[in-house]
C-alpha cells in the first residue's frame, strides 16, 4: 500500500529518499539514551584496574585460573588477598603499581576513564639505574613511560638482588622499546 500526495511531480525518480538508518546511527542514537546508557553501566561497567585487580587476587579460583600452567600452586595461594568492602579501603603496595600500570594498558582508555589524572605521562627520554632488580613488568611501565623509546638503562647483571635475576642483558631489553634498537656498553671505570 502506498501513498501518494496529489500535488507531487509526476517524477519522483528525483525526489530525495529517506536515507536508511545503519548500525551506526542507531547505536549513536542509543548511546545517547540516558535510560539506555543507564542500563548498559550496570550491565558492563567499566572496569577499573584497580577493580580488576581487587577481583583478581580476591578470588583463588580467578587466580588459579589465569595463573594455571604458568604459576605453582605455591605461587598462585600467596597471590590471595582478603577482598575488602569497597576499593577505597583496599591499601595498594608498591608491588602492586607495575599490576595496576599493566592492567591499565591491557584494558585501554574509555571515555568515562579519560581524564588528566589518567593520562599516562610520558618523557623524551628515560634514564633507569639498578635495572637488574627491576621485574619483566616494572620493565614494560618504564617502557610505556618512553616518548619515543629513548633510554639509558644502567645496572651490574652479576649484582642482582630481586626475585627474577637476569643471566644477560637481552633478558632486560626485550622488555623495553624496540624502536631504535639497542647498544650495549661496558663501564671500565666505576662511576659512583
Amino acid at each position: 500500500v502506498g501513498f501518494e500526495d496529489p500535488g507531487a511531480a509526476d517524477d519522483d525518480a528525483t525526489a530525495p529518499a529517506d536515507d536508511p538508518l545503519t548500525a551506526a546511527d542507531l547505536g549513536r542514537e542509543l548511546r545517547h539514551t540516558p535510560e539506555v546508557a543507564e542500563a548498559l553501566d550496570r550491565m558492563w561497567p567499566v572496569l577499573t584496574p584497580q577493580a580488576l585487580l581487587h577481583d583478581l587476587l580476591g578470588a583463588p579460583a580467578l587466580i588459579d585460573l589465569a595463573g594455571e600452567g604458568i604459576l605453582t600452586g605455591e605461587e598462585r595461594a600467596v597471590l590471595h588477598r582478603p577482598r575488602s568492602a569497597t576499593l577505597a579501603d583496599v591499601v595498594w603496595t608498591d608491588a602492586d603499581v607495575p599490576l595496576l600500570d599493566e592492567a591499565a594498558a591491557l584494558l585501554g582508555p574509555t571515555r568515562r576513564r579519560a581524564g588528566a589524572e589518567e593520562e599516562l605521562r610520558t618523557y623524551g627520554h628515560v634514564v633507569v639505574d639498578e635495572a637488574q632488580d627491576l621485574s619483566p613488568m616494572q620493565l614494560r611501565m618504564l617502557a610505556r613511560r618512553s616518548l619515543s623509546g629513548s633510554m639509558t638503562v644502567v645496572g651490574d647483571i652479576a649484582q642482582a638482588t630481586g626475585g627474577w635475576a637476569p643471566t644477560s642483558w637481552r633478558q632486560i631489553v626485550e622488555h623495553l622499546p624496540a624502536r631504535r634498537g639497542w647498544r650495549l656498553a661496558e663501564l671500565t671505570v666505576n662511576y659512583r
